[in-house]
C-alpha cells in the first residue's frame, strides 16, 4: 500500500492560511494529518488515518489532539470562508447554491430517483 509521505498541495496552503489558529508546528502538522487523511483514508477514524503516512507518531497523539488539544473553532470557521472567498467558485453568490461533491464519499445501496440529482459510481 502507497503511503503519504508530504501533504497535498493544497493542505499545504490551509496549514498557511490557519497557522494564527494552531500556532506551533506540532499542532500544525495533526491537522494536515487529520485533513488529509479525511480526504484520503477508506475509513475516517484516527487509527486509519495514522496507517496512511508513511512517517508519523503513534495514532494516540493524533487522538490527544483531537480530543483534547485547545483551538478556536470560531477563528477557524471564520478564516476557512474567508478562505473560500478568494476562489470565484467558492464565493457567496445572491442565487443561494450549495454545491455538493460526493466523489469521495462511499457509496452504498441504492438511491430512489430524484429529478436533477446526479450520482457519481465508485
Amino acid at each position: 500500500m502507497a503511503a503519504i509521505v508530504q501533504f497535498p498541495s493544497i493542505i499545504e496552503e490551509l496549514l498557511e492560511t490557519f497557522a494564527s489558529v494552531f500556532p506551533d508546528k506540532r499542532t500544525r502538522e495533526h491537522f494536515g494529518e487529520y485533513i488529509t487523511g479525511l480526504m484520503v483514508a477508506k475509513r475516517k477514524n484516527v487509527s486509519a488515518i495514522n496507517r496512511e503516512f508513511a512517517q508519523t507518531t503513534d495514532q494516540s497523539c493524533l487522538n490527544r489532539w483531537l480530543t483534547e488539544s485547545r483551538w478556536d473553532v470560531s477563528e477557524l470557521n471564520r478564516l476557512r470562508l474567508e478562505w473560500l472567498q478568494q476562489e470565484r467558485s467558492t464565493r457567496y453568490s445572491k442565487r443561494g447554491v450549495i454545491p455538493i461533491d460526493n466523489v469521495l464519499i462511499d457509496h452504498t445501496g441504492k438511491l430512489p430517483p430524484m429529478p436533477g440529482l446526479i450520482v457519481a459510481d465508485g
